[in-house]
């Protein structure tokens, strides 16, 4: 549930050792939002059970709660969605809740010399709101997470600063709305508006914001432009994003163009059209996505990265076939700059059984890294001369989930 306490939102989960764990947040403008939507939705819920036989039970509001567990993580997710009888208003609610560290091993300690040295959960919460109206074809999304994550070798410095607690949440406003659509083509277009802040931090490993989400990158904000346009099986995606840094008033600005296109296969796997020997339809993924980005960095000349470049690709899999799944991604990251080369890329993939609700999985992430920076600065220009610096990491391990 969500609740409202000495001015900050938080999330409150019921655990599987029936522990309440709440992680609390600020008065931020999207914080308030985001509330103002969980009563709204709750309001129109309550509305329609009691307003007159038309709608005496046309808005139920159903929750399913999920735990996930692995070596390093303990994930708790509470979500449900409700529709009124004539499609007018739709409500969903997503929330999830990360415990890193739940063995409570030396995986991201935040420890203080002679303070109690019992190990600490770093814990995240990511929350999100939406409304639909007119039969879905506008949506309005409110999300907001909550991040007391601290990386390892942090000084202490970071415990005790001001405004830690209203620079470690990531707000975001999503408005998208569908212009036009047949019964085997549409076009829909949105607009989205993110901030991050300063000390709002997500561990590499694991993965629990992906790369190219707006979160990943603290003391920021990001606006996206976009749309998406289909026919039958395949889409097609077009977006514009726009990132600056909130360190300076007048931080560079990174804009990119990405295009992109995903593909359903399942007519082809289920052997619909004759085309695959059914002996080895199975093989063939059920959906499969490539994107490709490209843009520029747009700074004062005295900041040394006007015209830097950025390029990004990624690809994935996925298969659904009885009871087994299976995921497959890749990608790949280039930020061209003469002071501040950088290069990325990651490997990441799933395998697992589900039955009833209970499921089980095999997951790895590879990330690989490396990236440059001067060696000295003469008379206020860098030399041409720059320290690389190489970053592997490798994350796989067992997952159990079940839901209720």
């Amino acid at each position: 549930m969500v609740i409202y306490d000495n001015w900050r939102a938080g999330v409150v989960f019921l655990g599987p050792d029936n522990s309440f764990d709440i992680v609390k947040g600020p008065p931020t403008l999207g914080g308030r939002i985001l509330l103002a939507s969980v009563a709204v939705g709750l309001f129109i819920y309550g509305d329609f059970q009691n307003a007159g036989p038309r709608s005496a039970h046309a808005f139920e509001l159903p929750l399913e709660t999920k735990t996930k567990d692995d070596r390093s993580s303990l994930k708790t997710s509470l979500n449900g969605q409700a529709r009124d009888a004539v499609g007018w208003l739709s409500f969903k609610f997503d929330s999830n809740v990360w415990k890193l560290n739940p063995a409570g091993s030396a995986y991201d300690l935040v420890t203080v010399p002679g303070a109690d040295q019992t190990p600490t959960r770093s814990t995240m919460t990511d929350t999100s709101v939406t409304l639909g109206m007119w039969d879905d074809w506008v949506h309005w999304t409110s999300r907001q997470a909550v991040s007391n994550y601290v990386a390892p070798g942090t000084g202490l410095g970071y415990l005790v600063r001001p405004g830690f607690e209203f620079d470690d949440v990531a707000t975001s406003q999503h408005f998208d709305a569908t212009v036009w659509k047949t019964e085997t083509m549409w076009l829909a277009l949105y607009g989205e508006y993110a901030r991050v802040g300063a000390n709002f931090e997500v561990p590499t490993a694991p993965q629990i914001i992906k790369r190219d989400d707006p979160f990943a990158t603290p003391n920021s904000s990001t606006t996206r432009l976009g749309g998406s346009f289909g026919w039958k099986t395949i889409t097609f995606n077009f977006e514009q994003r726009t990132q600056q840094s909130l360190a300076e008033d007048n931080a560079p600005v990174k804009v990119e163009n990405k295009i992109g296109v995903s593909l359903s296969l399942d007519e082809l796997r289920t052997n619909k059209t004759g085309w695959i020997p059914q002996s080895v339809s199975w093989a063939l993924p059920s959906s499969a996505y490539l994107y490709y980005g490209r843009g520029k960095v747009r700074a004062p000349v005295d900041q040394w990265v006007n015209g830097d470049t950025i390029s990004d690709v990624s690809a994935g899999l996925s298969w659904n076939v009885k009871n087994f799944y299976a995921t497959a991604g890749y990608w790949w990251s280039n930020y061209q700059s003469p002071l501040y080369p950088w290069k990325g890329s990651g490997l990441d993939g799933s395998l697992g059984f589900y039955v009833d609700q209970w499921a089980f999985d095999l997951y790895f992430d590879v990330y690989l890294s490396s990236s440059g920076s001067p060696q000295q600065w003469v008379d206020g220009l860098p030399t041409q001369q720059l320290i690389p610096q190489k970053y592997n990491e490798i994350d796989s391990g067992f997952r159990f989930t079940t839901h209720f």
